[in-house]
């Protein structure tokens, strides 16, 4: 997509971010392969109900904005103002003045360095993880704003105690409806409620037919959730979660909103690096307060 170079003005450096020629083409090359790859697969009859071109619809739109250098300068700003209030968490501003078409400008932080982490001592890791941790789920449940693409290019890890997460290029922007539904559905999993999280999913479905078990729905979906209740990073297998409920729907031809895709990839990112480096935290119950604070935030806007 782009490469990020070094530079200075007046003295200051500064990193700056260039598109690559001919990027545009050939996203869209890739997304018409998959279009075409998701309209035959919509056509088989254990998968009609799979809402496979809304999904790479979706998909596809994040990646072409990606192309919009002007829009991700603002994104980086919004990343920067939304994370200002977690603390250790450096999102670096972008200099608008240098930034243009196909070229973004932004601060330069010195000393990034991937293998960092594995070289600071535990309690520094384990301080740094809960930082990104927090720092995500003010994205998810607060803001609905999300960073799904923080790999250990984009996700650095300081000697000081910092954390610095890089690049909004590839963000997602929640509906209300959808924060608020997946904000209720990781409550019901703090809580043990499986029949809440099975009520939400149910209350996302477009279309049921006559036959559908609702009630064998509900009791499988609440059974999964039960299932996965109160693991530390280093049991809770998230991929696995996401399969096991996706089969649910599969199974019984109930499909929930796509939007909540995106959610489950920002989470995805990021279990790794929790498991590796903070293997005993309590990835649901970390996420308490933020839930909460998004719940209250969704019943002010509605009341």
């Amino acid at each position: 997509m782009a490469c990020v170079y070094r530079a200075e003005r007046g003295g200051r450096a500064v990193a700056v971010k260039v598109r690559r020629p001919g990027a545009g083409a050939a996203i869209a090359a890739d997304l018409a392969v998959l279009r075409a790859v998701a309209a035959v697969a919509a056509r088989l009859p254990a998968l009609r109900r799979v809402p496979f071109l809304e999904i790479v619809d979706q998909v596809g739109d994040c990646l072409m904005a990606q192309l919009d250098f002007g829009a991700e300068a603002a994104n980086l700003r919004r990343l920067h103002d939304d994370l200002a209030e977690v603390p250790g968490v450096v999102v670096p501003r972008p200099v608008p003045e240098l930034c243009g078409d196909g070229i973004i400008a932004m601060e330069f932080i010195e000393g990034l360095d991937r293998g960092a982490i594995d070289s600071l001592p535990a309690r520094v890791r384990e301080a740094q993880i809960t930082s990104l941790v927090h720092a995500v789920y003010r994205m998810l449940f607060i803001e609905g704003f999300l960073h799904i693409d923080l790999h250990q290019g984009n996700t650095y890890f300081m000697p000081d105690g910092t954390v610095v997460l890089l690049d909004a290029g590839l963000v997602f922007r929640m509906s209300a409806e959808a924060r608020e539904r997946f904000t209720g559905f990781f409550a019901g999993m703090i809580r043990g409620d499986g029949e809440v999280c099975a009520d939400i999913l149910l209350s996302t479905v477009r279309r049921t037919e006559s036959e559908t078990n609702i009630e064998a729905f509900r009791g499988e979906v609440s059974d999964l959730v039960m299932r996965n209740v109160g693991m530390v990073a280093r049991d809770f297998d998230l991929p696995a979660f996401c399969l096991d409920l996706f089969d649910l729907q599969r199974k019984y031809r109930l499909y929930a909103e796509p939007e909540f895709i995106f959610p489950m990839l920002c989470l995805l990112t990021l279990q790794g690096v929790v498991k590796r480096h903070h293997p005993m935290m309590d990835f649901q119950l970390e996420a308490a307060p933020f839930v909460m604070h998004g719940l209250l935030v969704t019943s002010g806007a509605t009341g």
